[in-house]
């Protein structure tokens, strides 16, 4: 059940999904699970009988898609929880198994004590143990009535029948008993002791934090045998391609310039004023989120804030203003503004700021104010392909050498105050360009979508050429379907021309079609001009153009 980033902190490129606009703040994946201060007083519900089934699987299901489970456990347009992902490791690779209820190849003949075994302990039923891919370092903390819940909610899962071979490590690295020497270093078996002194909604944030959401899996250091540095819980770590920052209550935390509504927006998907949306595997976490109860997001926004003295944190304003023109940077003459003025303003603005649904703003970003300049360099070789209502962010990889790319890096990590050193060199690109590879397809099949401001389209059309795009027979609407789709856009978005609108449904349109891997960029880039070109004719109907000189 870990989230994708990987046994010791390697994300996987091959399946990266990153909305536009280089790097944003990465945080955690987290849990909701039942009311009643942190946990305990759901634990007690359970324990009386108080909570139904029905409620108990529902809370499961939150715990599981809030622990991002599935992310390890489904692979590349396979089954949900049927195993076959692969986890990239500095010591090579392990699968996903499948967990779904097939009792041949799932865990649909485990008792829940096996399953809690597993999970809390880190034993499978034969008594061997797990590798630490799968977070019971963290998962150790959570009660048993969160146990119980999510157990009972993979009993319903279906059953899939898929064997799947998860040990693929090379020699010494395959051989289980060693892991035996590693838990007695790393793992530190125990629930969570809540604090009395700490207000339940905090406590509750805690919980989270250190348990299901295994945030410390990610933002926290580790050794060269993959063990977590607790004496530095939650001050970044190197992710191979990502780095993810710095969330502790320290004076380099990310978290100084946000508020616990900011953080929690961001969280949640609600870019409402930072225009920072999550990228990378973070942005599978915010889209389960923005579907759960935002006092659990919040809560874990409020631990998190906590953790910060007064001092160190700022007024959230990010997105509200500008950054002063005045302040453009060190050395607006460097190759890197240049290269910035040349390739990065026109979507993100001289300031920075960017546009929701465009780019993201760069003063002020935690990813890319992060002490290392990974995010930067893998946003800018690999590109980021369409995510949520942002479109496609390019691939500069065959337009930008090494050194042009490390001094466009160092531009936007050193200008509008951004305060992170300018460290990124030429052979930091060289080394990230051999393990990035070529951009994604998807990046490359929506590299030709028009950017789109986000409030240009409301969610209930994009929702409804998503529908076109996945259902229809040709993936194009029939005339009536695209007549009901325009005058339905017409009445919910008022005040736009018809050039814009026009441009608006053909940008999201684009961007929903690149993301099917049947299509090649010549089809999607034929189905978007066939698409506008029906458009158009509605919007402007041949009886009503003016007629030619």
């Amino acid at each position: 059940m870990a989230l994708r980033p990987s046994l010791w902190g390697a994300l996987n490129p091959a399946r990266s999904i990153i909305p536009p606009g280089t790097a944003m703040i990465v945080l955690c994946g987290m849990a909701a699970f039942g009311s009643g201060g942190w946990g305990g007083a759901a634990l007690a519900a359970t324990d009386s009988g108080a909570e139904s089934d029905a409620a108990r699987i529902e809370r499961g299901r939150i715990l599981a898609a809030e622990g991002n489970c599935e992310s390890c456990h489904t692979a590349e347009d396979g089954e949900p929880y049927a195993g076959g992902f692969v986890v990239t490791t500095p010591f090579g690779n392990l699968i996903g198994p499948n967990i779904t209820s097939d009792p041949e190849t799932g865990i649909g003949d485990w008792t829940l004590e096996a399953f809690d075994a597993a999970v809390r302990d880190g034993i499978r039923p034969d008594g061997a143990p797990l590798y630490p891919a799968m977070p019971y370092t963290s998962f150790t903390r959570m009660t048993d009535a969160d146990l119980e819940a999510l157990w009972a909610y993979m009993q319903t899962v279906p059953p899939v029948h898929n064997a799947v071979e998860v040990n693929q490590l090379p020699f010494p690295f395959d051989v289980r008993a060693s892991l035996w020497f590693w838990r007695t270093l790393y793992y530190d078996p125990g629930r969570f002791e809540p604090d009395p002194d700490v207000p339940d909604r905090v406590q509750r944030g805690r919980y989270l934090v250190e348990g299901v959401a295994h945030c410390g899996a990610c933002h926290t250091p580790r050794d060269a045998l993959g063990g977590s540095d607790s004496g530095a819980y939650l001050t970044g770590a190197s992710l191979g391609r990502w780095y993810a920052p710095d969330i502790s209550g320290g004076a380099d935390s990310v978290l100084r310039n946000w508020t616990e509504d900011s953080l929690t927006d961001f969280l949640m998907r609600e870019h409402t004023g930072r225009n920072v949306p999550a990228f990378g595997e973070m942005a599978h976490v915010t889209e389960t989120l923005s579907e759960v109860p935002r006092e659990d997001v919040s809560a874990m926004a409020a631990y998190l804030m906590s953790q910060l003295p007064e001092s160190e944190t700022t007024p959230d304003t990010a997105g509200e203003t500008a950054a002063d023109p005045a302040d453009t940077g060190p050395d607006d003459d460097s190759a890197g503004a240049r290269l910035y003025a040349r390739n990065c303003e026109g979507c993100h603005g001289a300031d920075g700021l960017g546009a929701r649904g465009v780019a993201a703003r760069l003063p002020d970003n935690g990813g890319v104010v992060a002490e290392e300049p990974t995010n930067v360099l893998t946003a800018l070789l690999a590109g980021l392909p369409p995510k949520d209502v942002y479109g496609v962010m390019p691939s500069f990889a065959e337009s930008l050498s090494d050194a042009e790319i490390a001094a466009v890096a160092n531009y936007v990590r050193t200008a509008w105050g951004n305060d992170a050193p300018a460290n990124a060199t030429r052979g930091d690109v060289a080394d990230l360009r051999a393990e990035v590879g070529p951009p994604s397809p998807e990046v490359e099949r929506a590299a030709t979508c028009p950017p789109v401001p986000a409030d240009w389209v409301d969610t209930r059309t994009r929702a409804e050429i998503g529908r076109i795009v996945q259902s229809n027979p040709g993936h194009l609407p029939d005339e009536a379907g695209l007549r009901g789709l325009w005058d339905g856009y017409l009445e919910r978005v008022p005040g736009l021309s018809v050039g814009e609108r026009v441009t608006a449904l053909r940008g999201v349109y684009c961007t929903r079609i690149a993301g099917l891997n049947d299509l090649t960029t010549g089809a999607v880039f034929a189905h978007t001009v066939t698409f506008s070109a029906r458009v158009g004719r509605l919007a402007v109907p041949e009886d009503a153009a003016p007629e030619s000189p």
